[in-house]
């Protein structure tokens, strides 16, 4: 009911999606309605599809994008300031994206929801076509460090297996992990004390169950149960020192649930 609607994300990179911006903060319009309360979470392989699909339903009229202090490297969550002392405004939520991510040290097209949205023609993302007023958006570029979304061998003593799953899963276990790991707790103690992890999303064919004996397992997401691997990951929850399930397409409530039941472990 409101007479005009007005976008204000911040300048930031993401896990899922390369960065957030206007199009990614659209998110927010899709109320949690539905009974697993994954409705507004669901971050997909076809992220970049929905929020254009969102945007072509929906329009704001001017999106002011809070470019004061950036985020880089692994966010939303565990990424590091960056100063960039910018606020950058427009009518055109693809245009204003397209421009953002350049500053940022991206090409448009690498961003799935950008790229989505332009090539459709819901907005102007060819930076020629595309009239910036105040300063130039090279005077102002800056390299943001970009995301790195792949979970596997990241930490020792925590080992993924996401061998046939979409971006969801493994986004958001790579979010927890970081976030895990920026949460204080010595890592190396953890796993002194309370031994190693393992995490396991989507079809695994390479997946011994044995691996999993004697440790804690988590299983995340839905698809793992339609897999030919479906048997072994049975076995191993039978086998593991105990199991933690977190069901959902793409379960992304884990980018935070996963890191608190790590915290929990570790307060025992």
């Amino acid at each position: 009911d409101a007479d005009v609607i007005i976008n204000l994300p911040k300048m930031k990179v993401h896990l899922a999606g390369t960065v957030t911006l206007s199009l990614k903060n659209w998110n927010g319009l899709v109320p949690n309605v539905h009974p697993s309360g994954q409705q507004q979470g669901a971050h997909r392989i076809d992220l970049g599809q929905k929020f254009a699909d969102l945007y072509r339903a929906v329009k704001a009229d001017l999106t002011i994008i809070d470019g004061i202090i950036g985020m880089e490297g692994q966010g939303p969550h565990a990424g590091t300031p960056v100063e960039m002392n910018l606020i950058i405004a427009g009518s055109d939520m693809v245009a204003t994206d397209a421009v953002t991510s350049y500053v940022m040290g991206f090409d448009p097209m690498e961003i799935p929801a950008v790229r989505c949205a332009g090539t459709e023609g819901l907005g102007e993302i060819d930076l020629n076509n595309i009239e910036v007023v105040g300063e130039s958006a090279d005077s102002v570029r800056k390299i943001f460090k970009r995301p790195n979304d792949n979970p596997v061998g990241m930490y020792k003593g925590f080992t993924v297996y996401v061998q046939q799953t979409c971006p969801g899963c493994y986004v958001n276990v790579r979010g927890a992990l970081d976030s895990f790991a920026n949460s204080g707790i010595s890592m190396s103690e953890f796993l002194k004390n309370y031994g190693e992890v393992v995490v396991v999303a989507g079809g695994v064919p390479d997946f011994d169950p044995e691996f999993a004996k004697d440790k804690h397992l988590f299983v995340c997401g839905d698809c793992w149960e339609h897999f030919p691997s479906a048997e072994s990951v049975r076995k191993a929850t039978e086998m593991a020192k105990d199991v933690t399930y977190y069901p959902g397409c793409a379960p992304v409530y884990i980018f935070s649930q996963l890191n608190t039941d790590l915290q929990k472990l570790a307060e025992r």
